[in-house]
């Protein structure tokens, strides 16, 4: 058997249109824990906690888990990084990372549909831009997956007719 070495190639404009497409109904936030941190530039909402189940052509489902993705506002506009650990030089390293812009931009949007999310946005429009924190005890999740699967609208990155 000849085995074919795998190599990457952009998919181009679409590319993000089509990833939302592989992933699945079943793909879900598990957990959000809510913690409100306005700055000068940014707001930091939370941790979450996400299930991604992606269908291949096949039709086979591949369940990701990534765990305490960090979700914020930049400058304006949603955001989201990758937990990190520091290493033995001091520096701070991603555990992970999309492997494309595209991938970025839709987890951002798969978690920022989530409407546990908006509500912690919208929390967030009316707390303090000092830097306190204004987290509430009653924040977030119990941690449990939800009942549910997250519903998903159509697809945003769909080109307009």
């Amino acid at each position: 058997m000849n085995r074919v070495k795998y190599e990457h190639k952009s998919i181009g404009a679409t590319e993000a249109g089509l990833l939302w497409e592989d992933i699945c109904d079943e793909s879900r936030i598990d957990r959000f824990h809510a913690k409100i941190v306005p700055h000068e530039k940014s707001v930091l909402f939370g941790y979450a906690d996400v299930t991604l189940v992606i269908q291949t052509k096949s039709g086979v489902k591949c369940p990701i888990k990534l765990r305490g993705l960090v979700v914020k506002s930049l400058k304006g506009n949603p955001h989201i990084d990758m937990p990190a650990e520091k290493g033995s030089d001091g520096e701070f390293y991603d555990q992970f990372m999309p492997r494309s812009a595209e991938l970025r931009t839709v987890l951002t949007t798969f978690i920022f549909s989530d409407e546990e999310v908006q509500a912690t946005v919208a929390e967030a429009a009316n707390a303090p831009a000092e830097g306190a924190s204004t987290a509430s005890a009653d924040a977030g999740t119990t941690g449990a997956p939800s009942e549910e699967p997250t519903l998903r609208a159509g697809n945003p990155f769909a080109p307009s007719a």
